[in-house]
């Protein structure tokens, strides 16, 4: 399996739009990522029809071990981003394969 990164992204929406300069392109993608982080931090959730959605769980403190010295540590309460994708994505990925 190979990754498709936001350069990518870039590169494929220019051949969409072959009119709009990479760094214009480069831009838009990067406020698009930006808003969402934002929001995301702010404890919105990120919906995109037909694609899927971004939304926070928070983890609870907890009791661990150190694996090297076995001593109890405490874990601390985190916000965790979890996506959910939306079934048109997954009908479409499996009409792919």
């Amino acid at each position: 399996m190979t990754s498709f990164a936001k350069p990518d992204i870039v590169h494929k929406l220019k051949e969409i739009h072959p009119d709009v300069s990479n760094a214009k392109l480069k831009e838009i993608v990067d406020d698009a990522f930006d808003v969402m982080a934002d929001c995301l931090a702010e404890g919105k959730e990120v919906r995109i029809q037909g694609f899927g959605g971004f939304k926070i769980l928070r983890s609870k403190e907890r009791e661990g071990r150190n694996p090297l010295t076995n001593e109890k540590i405490q874990i601390k309460a985190k916000n965790l981003v979890k996506f959910v994708k939306s079934k048109t994505l997954q009908d479409f990925v499996n009409q792919q394969s």
